[in-house]
């Protein structure tokens, strides 16, 4: 990721969630399949992303991982707008807002506002974006 080379990072954090999963570390595991899902967004695969923000979240849910969940909703938020659904983006995205905003996470909150942003520019609605 830091080189520039999200494709390599996919492969890379697709193979750690496996060997995670493989060793009982599922906490890990769904952390990788975030780091997929982010650097997936980047590339553009959006199905991918969203494929792999679910399995995490999925996962981060079962666990009561409230920080997990809310990264997860983050990114997941951003590839459901970028495949056209926007309403559940939007009911996403605020979630992952009001998550970061309890636990006072100003600079993840600020991410959620910014996606936020965006979906409600994709969905028209100019003046609340």
């Amino acid at each position: 990721m830091f080189h520039g080379d999200a494709g390599t990072s996919v492969s890379e954090f697709e193979a750690a969630a496996k060997r995670f999963e493989e060793v009982g570390d599922f906490r890990n595991a769904s952390v990788q399949r975030i780091n997929v899902g982010s650097c997936t967004n980047e590339l553009g695969d959006w199905a991918r992303s969203e494929s792999a923000l679910r399995e995490a979240l999925a996962s981060a849910e079962r666990m009561g991982l409230v920080p997990l969940v809310a990264q997860a909703k983050l990114n997941l938020g951003l590839a459901l707008a970028r495949r056209g659904q926007l309403s559940e983006a939007l009911t996403v995205e605020r979630e992952a807002l009001t998550m970061y905003a309890r636990q006072g996470l100003r600079r993840l909150e600020g991410g959620a506002r910014m996606y936020l942003g965006m979906i409600r520019l994709a969905s028209g609605n100019v003046e609340a974006a």
